[in-house]
């Protein structure tokens, strides 16, 4: 852990070109962070990175932020990228990954959050709420030693807006892998998993809206989080056997999903 830090936990947002998002997520860290003690506020501190083209609307928002936070512009290379920029120049134990347009689930989650890490796990997860264009709310109950079996293979793993990690890990890790448009955090999480099995905080912390590419261009999702799991868990030879089944069987379940107008399942 980093010890010598004043700070507990980093909360960071990546933002490009989305004011509107950009807004609710700080709105709803700002009511979060008012339910806090003093001591507890004295732990956190937010990073805003930038990637977007207009280099003022941001900053300008960001001064506007009822609570300090740091800024960083960098060039627009990618959401995994500006997540790296951000690990970077963080100064918590942990780090934590709420990006422009999410919401926390609760004025609460901050608080619960703060004290999952009473223990210093080396990470830990809770429930993400899905939630559609159309405003419909789902959560699924993310059994995480009946995944870890199945190598995180059925479609269900930590979303990065429901884990916050250990900053030393995370550099130990390499960050998330940039090559990956998609599943970089998804990869991450299988390395974490490698590394120590995390903590459970038993309520959802954050709410993931719907509609980006990862929910969208959900074929290239699977193939890239089947990707990971070969690269992470170094599958070869026989071992690839049932791993290609869990892949077709998810890809069918999802088209079928979606050839009857049931979009109940979602690879994040």
């Amino acid at each position: 852990m980093c010890v010598d830090s004043k700070f507990k936990l980093s909360i960071i947002t990546v933002v490009k070109d989305d004011p509107e998002g950009f807004e609710r997520t700080i709105n709803c860290l700002n009511s979060a962070l008012h339910e806090l003690d003093i001591q507890e506020l004295q732990l956190i501190e937010s990073v805003v990175v930038d990637s977007s083209y207009d280099q003022q609307l941001i900053p300008t928002l960001s001064e506007s932020a009822p609570f300090p936070l740091q800024y960083l512009w960098v060039k627009p290379e990618g959401v995994y990228a500006a997540m790296n920029a951000g690990i970077k120049i963080a100064r918590g134990e942990y780090v934590y990954f709420l990006n422009s347009g999410d919401e926390l689930a609760g004025t609460d989650s901050l608080d619960v959050i703060m004290k999952s890490l009473v223990t210093n796990p080396a990470w830990a997860f809770g429930q993400v709420i899905f939630r559609s264009p159309d405003g419909t709310q789902t959560s699924t109950t993310f059994d995480y030693p009946t995944e870890k079996r199945h190598l995180f293979g059925r479609g269900k793993f930590p979303a990065h807006q429901g884990m916050v990690a250990s900053l030393d890990l995370v550099n130990q890790l390499g960050g998330f892998d940039s090559s990956y448009e998609i599943a970089g955090d998804y990869k991450l999480a299988l390395q974490l998993s490698t590394f120590a099995d995390p903590i459970k905080i038993d309520q959802p912390i954050a709410i993931f809206h719907l509609g980006g590419i990862s929910s969208s261009n959900w074929q290239e999702s699977l193939n890239e989080f089947h990707n990971a799991r070969v690269a992470v868990f170094t599958l070869r030879g026989a071992a690839l056997v049932p791993e290609y089944v869990r892949w077709r069987s998810l890809y069918l379940r999802m088209w079928l999903a979606r050839k009857i107008g049931r979009v109940n399942i979602d690879p994040n």
